[in-house]
């Protein structure tokens, strides 16, 4: 599966649910790949974190509540990087929703676009 693009608005302070993934059936997600736009400024890094739930609801433009919470599955992209990647175990239920967190350390930069790969069987 891929997602693109994600975290054009690093900094947003809610989770609005336009970037999102939905898996068809039970599986299991064994990797995650980010390839960024533009290498990360000296002093930066990313941190990119599987995180999967059933809802996200919208309740006005800014705001929503939603029951996806941190996986295991992380990659941390560093300074001068412009990818990352990660294995792992995260098993997933049938009709799940599944996006990604980034957390940015230093300078972030304004705008930030990247290429999601997750491999689920």
């Amino acid at each position: 599966m891929y997602l693109s693009p994600i975290a054009s608005e690093l900094q947003g302070p809610v989770e609005l649910g336009p970037f999102i993934g939905m898996v068809p059936l039970d599986c299991t997600m064994t990797s995650i790949s980010v390839f960024a736009d533009s290498p990360l400024g000296l002093g930066t890094s990313a941190v990119y974190t599987l995180r999967t739930g059933t809802s996200i609801t919208a309740l006005t433009l800014s705001t929503s509540v939603s029951d996806l919470s941190d996986r295991s599955l992380t990659c941390t992209m560093v300074a001068g990087s412009q990818a990352c990647s990660a294995t792992g175990s995260v098993s997933i239920a049938a009709l799940s929703l599944f996006d990604l967190k980034v957390v940015t350390t230093g300078a972030a930069p304004l705008i930030h676009h990247a290429l999601v790969q997750v491999v689920c069987q």
